[in-house]
């Protein structure tokens, strides 16, 4: 038997033993298997008493996956008619869930987060149980305590189409122009009223689409019906301008204190109309801003100079753009050429350009709408005044030259007064990276480092010295690493001190 087969048989034995142990469990609750093929197991569930003492029960279905306990069961509770049909009997205590919020389309419930990738909640029968239980009270109780749940498309099958969005309350009730732009819809400016002979209004265009703002919704859209039904007072404006060819729907709704979009596609079908999500996202300047640095609002007033836009310097600097700096100004004699995009930020439709200009178009066009300035200087760091001219109008340089003759001046002008100044770089092709603040921090500066043996490197044309044999990773985390010393001084955080990590990268540095 080869080890694929053995890793094979032990997930499979791993599953029918943990299927065993949930199918005992709810047996012994009272559960009956009604589907052995798809393995479903049905029984009734306690889900409170009333004031008056009397208990009320849901029947539920629970379907036990064939990769149990990896995968997770689908609770489906079963309406008072088909309850009543199996009972054989009047069930006037019964709880029939609601088709409202947490439940998928098919009718299961979602039970757990499945950003919870830490643990399986639902391989403990009790814990299952008692979780479908916890949903049942809550929904009877008109979800009180429930999350907002502003992923309305779940509901609806996918057109596979993503819209943009700024603000869609500003247009509501209007028709607006649906640009697009490369990959993706932008909800634009409103459009005007198409007119046919004598100023008749005409049929609308492909490229538009109705925005509505619905209001508070106390279930999903789902279908045609729940969608007018939505609209409420707006749903006769609706209708009229689907009649006159409205095809996309831009709707803004509210859930509690929370405010969400969804877009929408209508189809003509023989029965009426079928209703798909398109996946709908803001891209308004607090949203693209949202998942950058908790300070970004301090950080947008601070100005760093990275000398050196290689490898490291590159990367960092793509990660002080996306954390909120300011302004970023960035200092390198080089070009790029074909072997650096392996370890560079920029991708090889940027071969022959300065890097500096590379790595500044490329931090701009990953984030059009950014406010933050990006300037560049084509050149070397040869003399002290060039050194001390660095700190002029930055708060901080970062030095990830990897040129001793640049490191030098710059650390020299940093003790001699000029300014904050941190070197990153990377120790013997991936062994270590370390951080070095200037001047040196109270704690003193770091012990020299005890290196390995580097291997002999190979040279490439157009290029004097070896070349670096250091991974991709190595210099990426001494990017982060970097980055992580540069937003503290400039966000004063005075405890950081100079840092050095062994990596231990290659298997022959060891």
């Amino acid at each position: 038997m080869t080890y694929e087969q053995d890793a094979s048989e032990a997930l499979r034995l791993s599953c029918v033993e943990a299927t065993d142990r949930l199918i005992d469990a709810l047996a012994v609750r009272g559960f009956q298997q009604v589907d052995d093929v798809s393995e479903t197991w049905r029984g009734v569930l306690h889900i409170d008493v009333d004031p008056d003492g009397v208990d009320v029960h849901t029947l539920i279905d629970v379907q036990i996956p064939a990769d149990y306990p990896y995968a997770q069961p689908k609770i489906t509770p079963l309406s008072s008619a088909a309850a009543m049909t199996r009972a054989g009997s009047d069930l006037s205590r019964y709880y029939e869930a609601s088709s409202t919020w947490h439940r998928e389309p098919s009718g299961h419930l979602c039970l757990f987060e499945h950003a919870d990738h830490s643990r399986l909640p639902w391989a403990d029968a009790g814990d299952l149980l008692e979780q479908v239980q916890a949903w049942l009270r809550e929904d009877r109780a008109g979800w009180p305590t429930g999350a907002p749940a502003l992923d309305l498309e779940r509901y609806l099958s996918s057109t596979g189409e993503v819209v943009l969005f700024d603000d869609p309350r500003s247009v509501a009730g209007k028709v607006v122009h649906l640009k697009r732009r490369g990959s993706v819809w932008v909800v634009d400016l409103p459009a005007k009223v198409p007119r046919g002979r004598r100023g008749v209004k005409a049929r609308w265009s492909p490229g538009v689409a109705l925005v509505l703002d619905v209001g508070e919704l106390d279930r999903p859209i789902r279908d045609w019906p729940s969608l007018l039904d939505a609209a409420g007072e707006q749903a006769h404006h609706l209708h009229r301008e689907v009649a006159s060819g409205i095809r996309e729907l831009v709707l803004t709704y509210r859930r509690g204190s929370a405010a969400g979009v969804l877009a929408l596609r209508l189809r003509p079908t023989a029965s009426g109309w079928t209703v798909k999500a398109h996946t709908a996202a803001p891209r308004d300047t607090a949203s693209l801003t949202r998942r950058a640095h908790p300070k970004r609002n301090i950080l947008a007033q601070r100005a760093i100079t990275v000398v050196g836009v290689g490898a490291i310097g590159s990367v960092l600097t793509d990660l002080l753009h996306r954390s909120g700096v300011g302004r970023l100004h960035l200092v390198d004699p080089d070009i790029v050429l074909p072997g650096n995009v392996i370890r560079h930020l920029v991708g090889a439709d940027q071969v022959g350009k300065p890097k500096v200009t590379a790595v500044a178009h490329t931090v701009r066009s990953a984030r059009p709408e950014s406010d933050q300035n990006v300037t560049t200087e084509h050149g070397r760091i040869t003399s002290l005044q060039a050194a001390r001219d660095l700190f002029r109008t930055c708060d901080l340089v970062v030095d990830a030259t990897a040129d001793s003759t640049a490191s030098t001046l710059i650390g020299a002008a940093a003790r001699a007064g000029a300014g904050r100044a941190i070197s990153v770089c990377v120790l013997a092709d991936g062994y270590a990276i370390r951080v070095d603040h200037w001047p040196e921090p109270s704690t003193g500066t770091l012990a020299a480092p005890v290196l390995p043996p580097v291997q002999s490197g190979t040279y490439e044309t157009g290029c004097s010295s070896p070349i670096s044999t250091t991974p991709p990773a190595a210099a990426w985390e001494a990017a982060a690493l970097g980055a992580r010393h540069a937003i503290d001084v400039v966000l004063g955080i005075s405890s950081r001190a100079s840092e050095q990590r062994i990596l231990h990268a290659q298997g022959t540095l060891r």
